[in-house]
């Protein structure tokens, strides 16, 4: 019991002793409670559900990565709209290329967490009736994976998040010139004036923004409400 105890109770450093009494007794009461229920040897649902979360909490962060990559690999290529820092001397193939190291990093945790879950899911569904002689194995790898994700958040904030930068002119370029932005306009110029817009602008190449200013259908003071960028994306609320 006192193994369970303390196995499953995280003390944070400068915790009172009366805090740590408590907890760790609400702790042992509910692992009697559980025990005399035959649940603490039979299935591990709630082990099971844990490593599950984990698993899938690390595979949207996967998912993020790929998208950040895709934004900035390789140099002037892709969307550009945001740069790296450089944990490397580069590509072997491309001079001058920020390999994403750190990103795919996180991407292997991410898939050594994954597949530690569907350890964790069969060795759960591999007990029988109220005995699970697979539970070593179910703690060690959420223990493991908890280790692992804390360690892999870190590494990329340290190495990785607080070194990005922003290319603002790359961004400012792809809302200046994307056609998308005619939406907006729809409620001042009205919506055949906005299509017509919207066909000059695929047939020239030319933005949105530029076209407008050209023929005077706005004041420069309507542009820049009108067409903010933060008022377009939400981000500045109505008052």
């Amino acid at each position: 019991m006192e193994y369970l105890v303390r196995m499953t109770t995280h003390v944070p450093e400068g915790t009172p002793d009366g805090v740590v009494a408590d907890v760790r007794a609400r702790e042992a009461a509910h692992s009697r409670e559980l025990a005399a229920q035959g649940h603490l040897l039979g299935h591990r649902a709630g082990r099971e559900e844990r490593g599950g979360l984990l698993a899938e909490r690390l595979h949207g962060q996967t998912l993020r990565h790929v998208d950040r990559e895709g934004l900035l690999d390789p140099p002037r290529c892709g969307l550009r709209e945001i740069n790296l820092p450089a944990k490397q001397p580069g590509s072997s193939i491309m001079p001058g290329k920020v390999n994403p190291v750190i990103p795919e990093v996180v991407n292997m945790v991410c898939y050594r967490v994954i597949g530690s879950d569907l350890t964790v899911s069969m060795a759960a569904e591999g007990g029988q009736l109220q005995l699970n002689v697979f539970e070593p194995v179910i703690a060690a790898c959420i223990f493991e994976a908890q280790t692992m994700f804390i360690n892999a958040a870190h590494t990329l904030k340290v190495h990785c998040v607080d070194g990005i930068t922003v290319n603002e002119d790359v961004c400012r370029h792809y809302v200046e010139y994307s056609i998308g932005t005619v939406t907006a306009l729809n409620p001042v110029i009205g919506y055949d004036k906005a299509t017509e817009l919207a066909k000059e602008a695929m047939a020239t190449g030319r933005g949105i923004l530029e076209l407008v200013r050209e023929k005077k259908l706005l004041t420069e003071k309507q542009i820049a409400e009108i067409l903010d960028p933060a008022a377009m994306t939400g981000q500045i609320r109505a008052k």
